[in-house]
C-alpha cells in the first residue's frame, strides 16, 4: 500500500527537489497531498524569474498528475488546534491530519518538532524521506529518477543511465543527502 505524504510548501518550492518528489510520487512510491494554501505559498515563493505562464503550467501539471492530492481545510478546523500549534504552522498540520496523511514532509525543524505532539502523524526532513522512498522500491525509484533527469536536468542524450545515476548521487551528496541505494 502506498503511504500518504503531506508536502509542506518548503519542499515544493525548490525546483529540483520538487522534480525528485513528484517523480517518485508519479510511480506511486508515495501519494502526495497538499492544500490550496500550500500551493498559494509555493506560488508566492517561486523565483521571480519564473513567468506567470510557467507558474500556471506548473500548477496545472501538478493538479492534473495528482488530482486527489488537494485537501480542503474548512475554516473551523483550524480552531481545534489553537494553543497546540503556532499560528504559522497550524494550517499545515490541520491539512495533513484532515488528509489522513501518515507523514508530513517539511524542511522546517520547528514544525517537525510540533508534529511530535500528534502520535498518529510522523514528520520527516528531505534526506531521510528521499532515502526511505528510494529504499522502498529501488528499481522503480531509479527508473523514475533517471527518466526525470533525462527530461528535466540533462541536455546530453548520450549519457547512460549509470552516468545519470552518478550525477544524481553527486547532486544528492551536495544537498546533504546520501541515498546509498541509488
Amino acid at each position: 500500500m502506498v503511504f500518504r505524504v503531506f508536502l509542506d510548501a518548503n519542499v515544493l518550492i525548490p525546483g529540483r527537489i520538487r522534480d525528485v518528489l513528484l517523480s517518485l510520487a508519479e510511480v506511486r512510491i508515495f501519494e502526495p497531498l497538499w492544500s490550496e494554501e500550500v500551493l498559494i505559498e509555493v506560488r508566492r515563493n517561486l523565483p521571480d524569474s519564473m513567468s506567470e505562464d510557467d507558474k500556471d503550467a506548473l500548477f496545472w501539471h501538478m493538479e492534473n498528475a495528482f488530482p486527489e492530492a488537494k485537501t480542503a481545510v474548512p475554516r473551523g478546523a483550524l480552531g481545534i488546534y489553537d494553543g497546540m500549534i503556532n499560528d504559522k504552522d497550524r494550517h499545515v498540520i490541520a491539512a495533513a491530519l484532515l488528509a489522513k496523511a501518515e507523514l508530513l514532509l517539511t524542511s522546517d525543524k520547528n514544525l517537525r518538532n510540533e508534529v511530535r505532539e500528534f502520535p498518529w502523524l510522523d514528520a520527516q526532513d528531505l534526506p531521510e524521506f528521499i532515502a526511505y522512498s528510494i529504499d522502498a522500491d529501488i528499481d522503480r525509484a531509479r527508473d523514475a529518477l533517471v527518466k526525470m533527469a533525462r527530461n528535466r536536468w540533462v541536455d546530453d542524450e548520450s549519457l547512460s543511465s549509470e552516468e545519470i545515476i552518478f550525477r544524481l548521487r553527486k547532486y544528492f551528496e551536495k544537498s546533504g543527502w546520501s541515498p546509498e541505494s541509488l
